[in-house]
C-alpha cells in the first residue's frame, strides 16, 4: 500500500538542494467539485517533468485510484462507488532527472446521483469557509529527535498532519480535532541535513485545505 503523500493547496517543492526556487509543479486542481462516487474526475496541473503519477488517497493513505502523469496537464481518474462520504486527497508527484516534486489538494467524495436518498442524506453538507486555515511550525530546522510543534491556524473541524520525506513517504502522522489545534512531531534520525515536508490536510465542513511547510532536519551535534 502506498504511503500517504498528502496534501499543499497549490504548493510544491523540489527535493534536490538548491532547486526550491524552481518548483516542478505550479498549479493543481480537480473538477468537478465536489467529486461524485461512481463517476470520473479530472485532475488538472501545470507541471514540468519526464514522468510521474496521480493518486486518489484517503486520509489513511489507501490508494483508491491512480493514473499516469501527462504532459498535457490532465489525468482522468475513476472514483469507486465505495468512496462516497470520504475525505480524500489528490496527490501529484513528478520527476525530472534527479529532481522530484509533490503537490496535493483535498477533496470530498459525495454519493453519486444514482445513490439511494438515505445515502444522500448522510452526505456532508457544503460549506463556504469564512477563512482559510493554515499551519505554523515551532521551528523550520530541528535536530534529529527533537519535537516540532505544528500549530493549526484558523477555524477547522479536523486536521491530519503528516511528516513526509522528499519521495512522498510518510514518516509520522498526527491528528488535531476542532478542540485541539496542535500536533507534536519528532524529527527523524538523519546522517546529513535532510529536507522533509509537513503536510496538513485541514477540513472545515465540506471544504478541505492542504498546506505544506518545509522542515530541515540535521544530525545531532
Amino acid at each position: 500500500m502506498l504511503a500517504a503523500p498528502a496534501p499543499a493547496r497549490l504548493g510544491a517543492y523540489a527535493s534536490s538542494r538548491g532547486l526550491e526556487s524552481a518548483p516542478l509543479i505550479g498549479e493543481l486542481s480537480v473538477a468537478p467539485t465536489p467529486v461524485e462516487a461512481g463517476g470520473s474526475m479530472r485532475v488538472y496541473y501545470t507541471a514540468t517533468g519526464t514522468r510521474g503519477r496521480v493518486w486518489l488517497l484517503d486520509l489513511g493513505g489507501k490508494v483508491w485510484a491512480s493514473g499516469p502523469f501527462a504532459v498535457d496537464g490532465t489525468t482522468a481518474l475513476r472514483v469507486p462507488e465505495s468512496a462516497a462520504g470520504r475525505q480524500m486527497r489528490v496527490v501529484l508527484q513528478v520527476q525530472d532527472g534527479a529532481r522530484r516534486a509533490m503537490s496535493s489538494v483535498g477533496v470530498v467524495v459525495v454519493p453519486g446521483r444514482s445513490a439511494k436518498p438515505e445515502a444522500m442524506a448522510d452526505a456532508p453538507r457544503a460549506e463556504d469557509p469564512a477563512q482559510t486555515a493554515g499551519i505554523e511550525l515551532s521551528r523550520s530546522q530541528a535536530e534529529a529527535g527533537e519535537s516540532v510543534r505544528v500549530q493549526v491556524l484558523g477555524a477547522h473541524d479536523d486536521a491530519v498532519i503528516t511528516l513526509m520525506d522528499g519521495a512522498g513517504h510518510t514518516i509520522a502522522q498526527g491528528d488535531a480535532s476542532g478542540a485541539e489545534d496542535a500536533v507534536a512531531l519528532i524529527a527523524p534520525a538523519v546522517t546529513a541535513p535532510t529536507t522533509f515536508y509537513v503536510v496538513a490536510s485541514i477540513t472545515r465542513g465540506l471544504a478541505q485545505t492542504s498546506v505544506v511547510r518545509k522542515l530541515v532536519v540535521v544530525p545531532v551535534r
